[in-house]
């Protein structure tokens, strides 16, 4: 968030006509006292300066996730995700997934450890938002067993972007899934006000309400730098989680409130950094540090607790 703050505070006042430069003028002091996500909270934007923060949002994030996915495909990186996929386990429903990222590093990650992706958009090359004839594509095999047909799935993850993507594009018809470039308009949900409203439309609202599902009959959660700034979003997740669902959660540094959820269930544990020598474990109610240096880092989870 902070990068993009930055970009956006660039490149927006060079854009933008007078009216737009006035609007993100008296957004901007907001930014750095409460953060761009707060700031666009506070202040929701005009459907213009909208489509600006949205413009310059891809403009940052499109030519950095290529940099990434070239050098999987190269071989030169393996995404720390793909090394956490043979440990987890795989329901014949699919290993669901949500994320607020606009990139497609998570499904890059699936396919790159040999797992299928399961989007909600039927077609390889146009996709068209179509969840019942996605999962079609996944059956392997049918049989009729005791008068009941049983289908075989291939090995997947359902992955769920209820902000959007960055090959998400409004087509004639509705929503389409491309993943090269085209002049138009990809569908994503900016920062602040604006995803409580875009949020409610398709393919937003069945990526989110499908989730919500998921989350309900949930029996356990890895989350994975997050902060939980999205009340749109997390309202089922946090009163799941207080149920007593056990949670595993690591990142960087704990929002306050990510935080204050740990502390209050005890059925949570949660992992951030300390300082470069140590990793501060919440537990029970408790905090302690271990002198293992960046346990949060999913690499670092994977190689000291899952592959020790």
């Amino acid at each position: 968030m902070g990068e993009l703050a930055e970009h956006l505070s660039t490149v927006l006042p060079t854009r933008l006509n007078v009216t737009g430069r006035n609007e993100w003028e008296q957004i901007a002091p907001n930014i750095t006292a409460y953060g761009l996500e707060a700031a666009l909270m506070k202040h929701e934007p005009s459907a213009t300066l909208d489509a600006a923060i949205a413009a310059a949002v891809i403009e940052l994030i499109c030519p950095q996730e290529g940099a990434i996915i070239s050098r999987v495909i190269s071989g030169q990186r393996t995404l720390k995700f793909s090394r956490l996929i043979p440990h987890l386990l795989k329901p014949s429903e699919g290993v669901p997934i949500l994320t607020t990222n606009y990139d497609r590093l998570v499904e890059v990650a699936c396919e790159a450890a040999g797992l299928h992706v399961d989007n909600g958009f039927d077609g390889s090359i146009l996709g068209m938002s179509n969840p019942e004839e996605a999962e079609k594509n996944l059956v392997r095999s049918e049989q009729i067993v005791s008068s009941r047909l049983r289908r075989r799935k291939r090995p997947h993850a359902r992955v769920f972007k209820p902000h959007g993507s960055l090959d998400w594009y409004q087509g004639a018809e509705g929503p389409v899934r491309y993943v090269g470039d085209l002049n138009l308009n990809r569908l994503i949900v900016t920062p602040g006000r604006s995803k409580l409203r875009k949020g409610y439309d398709k393919p937003f609202d069945e990526h989110r309400d499908t989730i919500n599902r998921i989350i309900e009959r949930s029996t356990r959660f890895l989350i994975i730098g997050y902060g939980f700034n999205d009340d749109h979003l997390e309202t089922r997740l946090t009163q799941k989680i207080g149920s007593g669902t056990p949670t595993l959660l690591l990142t960087r540094d704990l929002s306050a409130k990510a935080k204050s959820l740990a502390l209050a269930n005890t059925a949570v544990i949660a992992i951030e950094r300390a300082d470069d020598i140590s990793s501060r474990i919440f537990f029970h109610g408790k905090s302690v540090e271990v002198n293992t240096a960046d346990l949060w880092d999913l690499a670092v989870f994977v190689d000291e607790v899952l592959n020790p």
